[in-house]
């Protein structure tokens, strides 16, 4: 194809390398800059009143809030803040949306 028509495969590289320049925008984050502390008092504000919210849920909100965090860095503030996580006497499991907490 490209020896019959010699533009299109000039056209077909240049769309190659703007998928490639796009994919590496998309995978590119701009996190915010807070301090674990700040980011702890902005999840426990959220989590306050319901306990059972996931770190994506968790995550949501804080996007929705303009904060870009990472899931890691909300997984590990759900920790510091959550004091049946710390608790080893309290043992929530969730599957199939079905929640046991056993003591």
């Amino acid at each position: 194809m490209s020896a019959q028509f010699p533009e299109c495969s000039s056209v077909l590289n240049d769309v190659i390398e703007i998928q490639d320049i796009i994919g590496s925008m998309k995978r590119q984050r701009d996190y915010t800059t807070i301090s674990n502390e700040d980011l702890d008092t902005h999840v426990l504000r959220l989590t306050h009143g319901n306990p059972l919210l996931g770190q994506r849920n968790v995550q949501g909100l804080l996007s929705s809030e303009g904060l870009v965090v990472q899931r890691s860095r909300v997984a590990e503030s759900l920790t510091r803040v959550d004091g049946a996580a710390n608790d080893s006497a309290t043992i929530i499991q969730c599957a199939w949306a079905k929640c046991i907490v056993a003591h």
